[in-house]
């Protein structure tokens, strides 16, 4: 089954029976349930497509969450902008050749995202070395699997004190720890040292490239996963895209918000989790709210990890007020809290239907 994502062709796999008992009715119900929801989110079906040219998917993505029990493929092509993109924030030199067809792996836990996989091609001391590199929906590193190449020391490196330092590692940190700003070297095993670097920079061009070619689909898909995170009896997920017209600052702005609202039994709304895009200063202001069925912030937390101390300060001010009872004061986040909070009393009143 393909479905239609934001312009890029995704395909839905079940783990194989030869890897899993045989399923019971329970799980292939599940099963349609995480179809019926990836629906919602991400558009009509397409056409099956035939053939696959790619490494063996089923074994690297259940190899990394041995907890999924299916996945997703989301195939997007990379372009000349998004390849300048590439070039031009990586802080080492990089010829980034690779236009064309390029595939994300979801992984999948009944119907909650738990993970991305993104493969990785690379020049190293004994020709090219193809890594898969698997990471949290928020871009962390969860590890690295060597799939192919003739390197001597690839599992030794695979399963070293290095290779764990990695776990938890944005982009910002690997690249600190290839430019010699973090300690590393004295977890390298002996004459592994080139093979880490080129680990490294692997490492930073994977999560590059994900956050630049899959964009839509990533925020799209952190929504779903801190949706079934914070509200985790939900019987199904309604998306909704507003604008808001608000006074943010010392200016009228227009306020996106990306609404996902949890629906528990009895088409009883449980909570929300909003993803809102403002202009406060000189930059954009993407914030995540987490928000109960009475209408309570249970959290609000930047959506990139450089947030200030400041920022991060106003969202805890806000936290466990109701959105229709906010405090009075001069938190810039004031205004998008009301403007939030007028539409979901009106989405939470309105009945909810099949």
């Amino acid at each position: 089954m393909h479905l239609n994502c934001a312009g890029s062709t995704a395909e839905l796999r079940p783990r194989e029976a030869s890897l899993t008992p045989l399923r019971t009715n329970a799980s292939t119900r599940r099963l349609h349930g995480g179809i019926a929801l990836v629906f919602g989110l991400f558009g009509a079906a397409l056409p099956a497509q035939a053939g696959d040219d790619g490494p063996p998917a089923d074994g690297i993505v259940f190899h990394a969450f041995p907890e999924a029990d299916s996945y997703r493929r989301i195939v997007r092509d990379v372009d000349q902008q998004a390849r300048t993109t590439i070039e031009r924030q990586l802080p080492f030199k990089v010829h980034f050749d690779e236009l064309g067809a390029h595939t994300l792996f979801v992984a999948f836990r009944g119907r909650q995202p738990i993970g991305f996989i993104y493969l990785r091609s690379e020049e190293a001391e004994w020709g090219l070395a193809e890594i898969a590199w698997s990471m949290t929906l928020d871009l962390h590193v969860l590890g690295f699997q060597f799939l192919r190449g003739r390197g001597l020391h690839q599992r030794e490196l695979e399963s070293s004190a290095f290779a764990k330092q990695l776990v938890g590692c944005d982009r910002t940190r690997l690249e600190a720890l290839l430019a010699g700003k973090a300690q590393a070297d004295a977890l390298v095993p002996q004459r592994a040292a080139e093979l880490a670097a080129t680990g490294l920079r692997s490492g930073a061009k994977a999560l590059l490239v994900t956050d630049t070619v899959w964009p839509e689909e990533i925020a799209k898909l952190q929504d779903l996963g801190r949706g079934f995170d914070s509200f985790p009896s939900a019987e199904r997920f309604l998306r909704k895209v507003v604008q808001l017209d608000l006074q943010v600052g010392d200016a009228k702005q227009t306020v996106a918000a990306n609404i996902v609202r949890a629906i528990g039994k009895g088409n009883t709304p449980l909570g929300a989790v909003v993803r809102s895009q403002a202009r406060i200063g000189n930059g954009d202001l993407l914030l995540r709210w987490v928000i109960d069925g009475d209408l309570r912030i249970m959290h609000i937390v930047p959506v990139r990890s450089w947030a200030s101390d400041e920022l991060r300060l106003l969202c805890k001010e806000l936290e466990g007020h109701r959105l229709v009872d906010l405090p009075a004061g001069d938190n810039r986040l004031l205004p998008i809290a009301r403007g939030l909070g007028e539409v979901l009393l009106r989405l939470n009143t309105t009945k909810v239907t099949r």
